[in-house]
């Protein structure tokens, strides 16, 4: 929801760049006129969805989770014990199922950047995740070194369960590598794998498609209006999602293959800073911490 509306925005900032110099000129507006234009409308229509679809960070916990889902110290409890908390209220709860059913979302997600309908992963990923992944696989112009992430496959493992209040919540690792047919020559050979965290969550009371929200907030009771941080208007509480089942809800990836395409990326920017000045907050979110805290003077941690 927030990448499609920066998204929006940033397409809007390219415009009106183009309009202003146009107006400058006298001329008609073309979006090539003016680096600064320029570079935001490539922003825009290409290279934002990617950094949101690449980003080493992707998503979070979904409103309402535990503290201990937020701040990672749900994993530091053995899974055995994970595994107990859920079962105590789900006897059908399986982690051989859940591990199987993690690995073949992998699978279909890396067959979205192949080539795939990104509609196919919709039903299993939040709103969050699945959108810039929708966006960027939307552009087929010129993926590049993107085109190897078809080639994903990984190995999953279940580290960590929680039962939480409102959501149950699972840490998939995942064992990535790159296989499958020759690699991209703007791939650097012997390329090795990496490590990718899986964040699946579940609501304990089932419904919506893929997710939605309760009719009335849990806290209050009030009919569920809320605001930008996913907070009731009227209690200021978290109102969780309703999700049909198991969703990825975040991803932490270390794939070097996207710190090559953001080291490029950044580069650029450092190079022309203030086009910085012309993306919306919600993009320049996106971008690597000490690429922000360079050029836009914004410590590291700063930006909620």
């Amino acid at each position: 929801m927030k990448f499609i509306k920066a998204w929006r925005q940033l397409k809007a900032v390219g415009q009106a760049a183009n309009e202003a110099a146009a107006v400058a000129s006298g001329g008609p507006s073309y979006p090539s006129q003016g680096f600064a234009a320029g570079l935001v409308n490539v922003l825009a229509d290409a290279l934002a969805p990617r950094i949101a679809a690449t980003a080493e960070r992707r998503g979070g916990p979904l409103p309402g989770s535990d503290s201990a889902v937020a701040d990672g110290s749900a994993w530091t409890k053995p899974l055995a014990a994970g595994i107990a908390e859920i079962q105590a209220r789900d006897h059908a709860f399986d982690v051989t199922l859940l591990t199987s059913f993690a690995g073949q979302v992998f699978a279909a997600v890396a067959a979205v950047w192949a080539g795939a309908d990104a509609g196919n992963v919709r039903p299993v990923m939040s709103d969050a995740v699945w959108e810039p992944l929708a966006a960027a696989t939307g552009v087929r112009g010129g993926l590049g070194m993107y085109a190897a992430l078809g080639q994903q496959q990984a190995t999953a493992r279940v580290t960590g369960l929680h039962a939480g209040t409102w959501y149950d919540s699972a840490q998939v690792t995942m064992d990535v590598r790159l296989g499958g047919q020759p690699l991209p020559p703007d791939v650097p050979p012997g390329m090795a794998g990496w490590g990718e965290e899986w964040l699946f969550q579940r609501s304990v009371p089932p419904g919506g498609d893929p997710m939605i929200r309760p009719p009335a907030c849990p806290s209050c009771g009030a009919p569920t209006e809320i605001g930008d941080h996913g907070l009731c208007l009227h209690c200021r509480a978290p109102v969780p999602y309703l999700t049909a089942g198991w969703l990825v809800t975040g991803i932490v990836s270390r794939n070097p293959v996207y710190a090559m395409e953001h080291q490029a990326l950044a580069d650029q920017l450092r190079a022309n800073p203030g086009i910085l000045q012309q993306l919306p907050p919600e993009m320049i979110r996106l971008l690597p911490e000490d690429l922000r805290a360079e050029v836009t003077g914004i410590p590291p941690g700063a930006l909620p």
